[in-house]
């Protein structure tokens, strides 16, 4: 049964796109009653993938409102007067011509504030930018990078933005229970969240051990598409050497042999750790 420790917290939510939205749905996951404010024009991401708009607002309470008029900010102080939880997702200046600031200090609010660079908050960003610019975009070429197939910086920052809720929630609450009011305020950068990750390349880069100079790691064609091998510790290399082969010549000679599907038939079989590349 998942732990569902944020049953009775409600979270309000003034973050499009992605980012914001992966937050909420990682604390709605664990209990909380999400609240998102939509503009009138509704949030981009419908537009761009119905797919992940309904995922992420699925059992999400989802209220228009116009920040733009003194109505719809009194509409959102209503709303924020039902929460413990702030996500947003703006450059700090929109946020203080909102008058977010005063509205969190008042209500005591546990503010987590996505932004692209925690140095440079409001500097324009997207995913793209913020991988290109900290070295996880795998080039196809010389001089033909690849657009990134998982956007890094928003998943990892919608995962960092929900665990920094909670801890900004705990915060919040001891702040109460000690009779000190005011919002308890972090920000989560998307870039940082890239640049975190970014420490793996160490591992992946062209002459690393996880970077194509291991036979027993690697993706390999096979007769109908690619397989993707990852024998590392000592007992799958050691099948793998017995089974198939030992070096990476021996090895793109065998998988090209068959399917896909007799690869995930055999690493069924035989315990190895072979996938088809989807």
């Amino acid at each position: 049964m998942p732990l569902r420790p944020l049953e009775g917290v409600t979270v309000l939510s003034l973050a499009p796109n992605l980012p914001g939205p992966w937050a909420a749905w990682r604390l709605r996951q664990w209990g909380a009653h999400v609240i998102k404010v939509e503009s009138p024009g509704g949030d981009m991401m419908s537009r761009m993938s119905t797919l992940i708009y309904e995922r992420f607002s699925a059992e999400v309470e989802i209220v228009e409102v116009n920040l733009k008029n003194k109505t719809g900010r009194a509409q959102l102080a209503k709303l924020a007067d039902q929460a413990e939880i702030l996500v947003t997702s703006m450059r700090p200046s929109a946020a203080e011509r909102l008058g977010l600031p005063e509205l969190a200090d008042r209500m005591s609010l546990a503010w987590v504030e996505v932004v692209g660079s925690e140095e440079d908050p409001e500097d324009p960003g997207h995913d793209l930018t913020y991988q290109a610019a900290n070295g996880t975009i795998a080039a196809g070429g010389p001089e033909a990078p690849r657009l990134p197939a998982v956007l890094l910086a928003d998943v990892m920052g919608g995962e960092r933005a929900a665990g920094q809720a909670l801890a900004a929630l705990l915060q919040r609450r001891a702040n109460v229970a000690g009779g000190h009011g005011g919002a308890v305020r972090v920000k989560v950068s998307l870039e940082q969240a890239v640049r975190d990750a970014a420490v793996t390349t160490d591992l992946t880069h062209a002459e690393a051990i996880l970077g194509g100079t291991l036979p027993e790691y690697g993706i390999y064609r096979c007769a109908d598409g690619y397989v993707a091998l990852a024998a590392l510790e000592p007992h799958f290399r050691e099948r793998m050497e017995t089974l198939l082969g030992t070096s990476a010549e021996e090895l793109a000679a065998v998988f090209a042999e068959q399917p896909a599907e007799h690869w995930v038939t055999f690493a069924k079989e035989h315990d190895l750790p072979i996938v088809p590349v989807t």
